[in-house]
C-alpha cells in the first residue's frame, strides 16, 4: 500500500514501515504521497538516513508540509545535530516538537 515509497526507500523498509504503523496511519501517508516525497527526500539530501525509524515514531513530520519542515529544519542544520539525530530518531525532537 506505500508502493509510492520505492522511489526512496529500500522494499525491506517498506516493509517494516507498514508493519508498524496503524492502517490509518497508511491511507494518511497515501493522501500525503507528494509532501511526504519531497520531505523523505529533503532529509536525505540533509544527510538524514534514518528515515524508516522516524517514519514509524514520528509520522507527523511526513504528514505535514515541505514547507513548515523547512521552516523548523533549515538547510544549514548543524551537521552535530543530523549526526544526532541519525544515531537516535528522538533527537529530531529538538528541532519538531
Amino acid at each position: 500500500m506505500l508502493d509510492f515509497l520505492n522511489q526512496v526507500l529500500k522494499k525491506e523498509d517498506i516493509n517494516l514501515i507498514q508493519e508498524n504503523i496503524y492502517a490509518s496511519d497508511v491511507f494518511n501517508l497515501n493522501c500525503n504521497q507528494d509532501e511526504c516525497l519531497k520531505i523523505i527526500k529533503y532529509l536525505q539530501e540533509l544527510g538524514i538516513n534514518n528515515i524508516t525509524e522516524l517514519i514509524v515514531n514520528r509520522l507527523e513530520i511526513f504528514l505535514d508540509t515541505l514547507e513548515k519542515i523547512k521552516e523548523l529544519i533549515p538547510s544549514n542544520i548543524n551537521k552535530d545535530l543530523i549526526k544526532n539525530i541519525n544515531d537516535d530518531y528522538i533527537n529530531i525532537d529538538y528541532l519538531y516538537n
